[in-house]
């Protein structure tokens, strides 16, 4: 304790301020790792999580404007009538089939998921 009493004033302001420098620098790192670790997390999560959710909701758009569409042609009396519905359906189905495809490739990484799906 005595030699930081013996200390000139240039050297105590000098030691004081060069270790306030040190403690900021170590923050600003600290900061800097956890901030990049946050932004590739969340980048994670919207090229993957994200892009799960979508596709999901897309699919059940789909099954909920196929059976809508089922409904209609149970309605409707003339089988001539019938061809857009039929068509609209069967082009539901091809895009539930194509974002079925890109679900099981990303999900292929994840077992539990993959079961899910």
């Amino acid at each position: 304790m005595q030699r930081l009493l013996d200390l000139t004033t240039r050297m105590k302001l000098l030691l004081g301020f060069g270790l306030m420098v040190l403690f900021l620098l170590a923050v600003s790192i600290a900061a800097y790792v956890v901030s990049t670790d946050l932004r590739n997390t969340l980048e994670s999560l919207y090229e993957e999580q994200f892009a799960l959710a979508v596709d999901l909701k897309t699919m059940r758009a789909n099954q909920n404007a196929i059976r809508a569409d089922l409904l209609i042609m149970l309605v409707l009396t003339t089988p001539s009538e019938w061809d857009d519905w039929q068509q609209d359906i069967s082009v539901r189905e091809d895009e539930n089939d194509v974002l079925m495809q890109g679900l099981l490739a990303r999900a292929q990484n994840d077992p539990g998921l993959r079961s899910k799906l």
